[in-house]
Formats: C-alpha cells, sequence, structure tokens
C-alpha cells in the first residue's frame, strides 16, 4: 500500500505554486469569494462550518470543479462537546480518570465529525499556573506530568480509528507554546523564560501529545522572549519539526500570523507572511497573509519555495491519513445517530460525576454551623 506521505509528494509534483499556497490557507468564512478561490486551488481549509449540507457543497466545488480535487479540511473548536455538553477540560483532569477522558473526547468528536468537522483545535495542553489568566478552564492544570499523561489520552479520543478504518478527526495540540505562562495573566502577553523553564514545564505536554500521534499543532499569540510564537522558529522548527521529528503540519492560532506586526517583528502584511512562513507555521487562519503575498516572496527569494513545498507536502499528508481523498463527503444522516445518542448521554453522565470536587469545609468557608 502507498504510503500517505508517498502520495502527497506524487501530488505535490503536480501543483502549481499556487496551488500549494492554496492549501496553506484556511478561512472562516464562505461567501462567493470563497468558493470561487476553492475552484481555483486557492483555499486548503476552513474553519467554524457547523452545517453538513455546507460543508458537502464546499467538497463537491474542490472534488469537481477544482483542477487538482484536493479534498477540504474542516477545523473548530470541540472543547468540551460539541452538542452534548461535557464538563470543561479541567473539570475532567480532576476525575484522574484517563481511560474515561479517552472515551469522552472520542464521543465528542464523533458528533462533530458527523457533520463534516474532521479537524479539531484540541486539545489545550498549556500548563496554567495563574488563575487570572482566563483561559485556565481548557487546559488540565498546573502539573507538566498530568497534563502529559491527559494530552495523550485526549488525543488519542479525538484520533480514534472510525468505521472505515482512519481517524474520525484530525486532533490539534495547542497553544504552541507558553501560552499559559503570559505575564499577570493577559492573554497575548509576553512570556519571559528561561529555556530550562520552557522544556520542563510548557513543552512536555507539547511532547507528550506528539508521542501519542497527534496530526496538527497550533501556534500561540504569545512571544516568548520577544520572539512572537507564530514566527519562532526555535520552538516551531529546532525544536518540534527537528528535535521531535514531528511530521504533522502547524496551524497559525486566529490571524496571530498578521499580529507579529503588533509584536514589533514586522512591518507590513508582507513582512508578516515572510516571518510566519520562516518562522515554521504551515498554515495561516484567516489573515489571508500567505494568500496574498507569498507568490510575491518567493519571486524575489526562490529559495522560499522549498519552505512553501515542505509546508503543503505536510498539510496533504493529513489530509491522506484522514481518508479525505478516498471520502471527501459526510452523509447528512450520520448526526441524527450519534448526536445527543443515549450512550454518549449516558457516558457524559459519567464523566460529570467523576468530574466533581468536594472540599471539607474545616474551618475553610464563612459559614456558622450552628445556624
Amino acid at each position: 500500500m502507498t504510503s500517505s506521505i508517498a502520495k502527497a509528494k506524487k501530488l505535490l509534483e503536480q501543483m502549481t505554486l499556487d496551488e500549494k499556497i492554496g492549501q496553506m490557507v484556511q478561512f472562516g468564512r464562505i461567501k462567493a469569494k470563497e468558493k470561487e478561490l476553492i475552484r481555483q486551488g486557492h483555499i486548503g481549509s476552513f474553519l467554524n462550518s457547523r452545517n453538513v449540507e455546507l460543508v458537502n457543497e464546499i467538497q463537491r466545488i474542490a472534488m469537481e470543479e477544482s483542477r487538482l480535487k484536493i479534498p477540504l479540511l474542516i477545523g473548530s473548536d470541540i472543547i468540551h462537546g460539541y452538542v452534548t455538553t461535557f464538563p470543561i477540560p479541567l473539570a475532567e483532569a480532576c476525575s484522574w480518570n484517563l481511560g474515561l477522558i479517552e472515551d469522552s473526547a472520542r464521543h465528542a468528536m464523533t458528533e462533530a465529525a458527523s457533520e463534516g468537522v474532521r479537524w479539531n483545535f484540541a486539545p489545550m495542553v498549556d500548563i496554567a499556573r495563574d488563575p487570572r489568566w482566563g483561559r485556565v478552564a481548557e487546559g488540565a492544570g498546573e502539573d507538566p506530568y498530568l497534563g502529559s499523561l491527559i494530552a495523550k489520552a485526549r488525543v488519542r479520543g479525538f484520533q480514534a480509528l472510525g468505521e472505515d478504518g482512519y481517524p474520525i478527526a484530525a486532533a490539534c495540540a495547542k497553544h504552541y507554546v507558553a501560552y499559559g505562562g503570559v505575564e499577570g495573566g493577559r492573554d497575548y502577553n509576553t512570556v519571559d523564560v528561561s529555556e530550562q523553564v520552557l522544556r520542563t514545564t510548557y513543552l512536555p505536554p507539547f511532547k507528550a501529545t506528539v508521542e501519542a500521534g497527534v496530526m496538527t499543532f497550533m501556534s500561540s499569540f504569545n512571544d516568548i522572549l520577544a520572539v512572537p510564537a507564530s514566527a519562532n522558529d526555535f520552538t516551531l522548527r529546532q525544536i518540534l519539526k527537528d528535535e521531535w521529528r514531528f511530521d504533522g503540519f502547524v496551524v497559525s492560532d486566529w490571524e496571530s500570523v498578521e499580529e507579529v506586526i503588533g509584536h514589533g517583528i514586522a512591518d507590513d502584511r508582507k513582512s508578516a507572511a515572510l516571518a510566519g512562513l520562516k518562522g515554521g507555521v504551515d498554515m495561516d487562519m484567516h489573515s489571508g497573509v500567505y494568500l496574498d503575498h507569498l507568490k510575491e516572496l518567493v519571486k524575489k527569494d526562490k529559495a522560499l519555495e522549498l519552505l512553501i513545498d515542505d509546508a503543503c507536502l505536510r498539510i496533504l499528508k493529513v489530509k491522506y491519513d484522514l481518508g479525505l481523498f478516498e471520502q471527501p463527503y459526510t452523509d447528512p444522516k450520520l448526526k441524527d445517530k450519534v448526536i445527543l445518542n443515549k450512550q454518549t448521554k449516558a457516558m457524559t453522565l459519567k464523566m460529570a460525576r467523576e468530574s466533581i470536587v468536594l472540599l471539607k469545609n474545616k474551618n475553610i468557608l464563612p459559614l456558622d454551623r450552628s445556624k
């Protein structure tokens, strides 16, 4: 059987520069303009399209009206359930039940996949030790060891094999990296850590997801020692892709490549696109800087096409690994069978019961027991 990487390389040889860049482009809206870009092979992914009919419509455009017929990858944030509501990830971590956490992830992703979502922007594996940071609820707490075990469990659950033998979805380890270490708990802020702290506290859960076979990573908004995470070749290329041998792809957070301008390392959208590409971000989420500027940048520096080839190859490999080329469409009737079914609701109730934490009131709460 031909491997997914071999198939991806063969397809890459047939692609124009425009089509390669197109695979690196993701948008959150689907209107007439975006549908035309699909026909031209200039978009590879969409996010937040939670409608099976719409997903099948845009997949049909990609598979029947574009030159190379490359399926789209549809992503979304399935953090604590899709339709059925699960406990938040921090609460699930309180269960200490890795098997149930894995099962929870699988059930949630099964619901989402029934509407065409084959890529989940989870698990969030950030280590968080400052309660002022507003995203503590999405992670597994403050301990790198427990966080690593839960990270692996969630990756296994999200990427569990479906009936067709392919993973239900691609998981996405986020937010890479040290997002939970922002100063003052202020989102998007700077992170000032030594390499020792980075490697012993913030990196272990991410490395655990690679060991579990996670297919994608998401770069974060913060900077690390004054270098934005979404343009950081030390964390993205040296550690993730070289040291850890990660063979999936990296997507930016929402417009985080363009936002390196605000961090002061780029003057405009063109230089931001260059910084993101060189840094190691393979797919730009929604800002459009890759679509608008990568081709022009390659004209000035032909060596950049090697980076584009690598990014495109990684994206195509994930699409092959998910079986999207064989089955790009989703059965519209499937959602009626899996969303809010009895098995999922029963599992959710069990997860909720095991997530409850009771604190004994031993002179802790200001309560007068006599009253």
